[in-house]
């Protein structure tokens, strides 16, 4: 009996190494998986990467034209208030001309009102 023990074939030993064999072809399959699952990975991660890349150039172009935009009227409108303003101080000039008198006594009464204003503070 002793030589039947150990024979290479008894069935304890068979089922043994049946099953060795079909834990190492799982463990192939397993790591096959695993293995195209973290290149599927890798394939998403830089289409997300791309993709972010992408919006967030899209974005930085929006913001872009707007600043733009928005300098550009910022720009026109002071060009117009320095316009009306030079106009205004032309027109004053030109009615201080005409009436000195006037103007002298618009400047003194301003003063005062702003002095007497002020006196309370």
């Amino acid at each position: 009996m002793a030589a039947t023990q150990n024979d290479d074939t008894s069935p304890t030993k068979k089922a043994v190494r049946d099953t060795a064999d079909n834990v190492r072809e799982d463990l192939a399959s397993a790591r096959e998986a695993a293995s195209e699952d973290l290149a599927q990975l890798r394939s998403d991660l830089a289409r997300l990467s791309e993709t972010v890349s992408t919006l967030l150039g899209h974005q930085a172009d929006a913001a872009r034209d707007t600043a733009s935009t928005l300098y550009s009227g910022g720009k026109e409108t002071l060009g117009v208030a320095q316009a009306q303003a030079k106009d205004a101080g032309a027109e004053m000039a030109a009615v201080i001309e005409r009436n000195p008198l006037t103007a002298v006594a618009a400047a003194f009464g301003a003063g005062l009102l702003i002095g007497i204003l002020n006196r309370g503070r």
